[in-house]
């Protein structure tokens, strides 16, 4: 998936994510201006939350991880945290993309990655739980 560090501006140089204010598995949220919005999975989403709060376990010592190992992070966490929320396969037009520390964050000791589900371009209504 593509990455977005968390906790610095992200998307199109114009959305700030803070998944803090986002809440819960299965939570679905739009990009917006400057922020990612919450909305109902009822409404048209670009977004839903299939892993919330998870954690890249490091030492606070630890560097900060390289491309690969964030990679190798989101196959073993993200992609059964959406296969196991949707009920089903990873299919060709689901993607995700994770939220994760920022350098400096990570050095501050911030370990949460949050990977969420989205469809190409396209917004969708409902949820993949449905």
């Amino acid at each position: 998936g593509v990455s977005l560090p968390a906790s610095s501006v992200a998307v199109d140089d114009e959305v700030v994510f803070d998944p803090t204010l986002l809440g819960a598995l299965g939570d679905c949220f739009n990009q917006g201006e400057d922020a990612l919005v919450a909305v109902e999975c009822a409404a048209s989403h670009d977004y839903q939350l299939v892993l919330a709060d998870g954690r890249f376990e490091a030492s606070t010592a630890a560097p900060y991880p390289s491309e690969e190992e964030w990679l190798l992070w989101e196959d073993q966490f993200c992609v059964p945290a959406l296969e196991s929320f949707a009920g089903l396969p990873l299919v060709d037009d689901v993607d995700f993309t994770t939220f994760r520390p920022t350098a400096e964050s990570w050095t501050e000791g911030d370990r949460a990655v949050w990977c969420a589900a989205y469809r190409g371009d396209a917004q969708w209504s409902g949820s993949l739980a449905d």
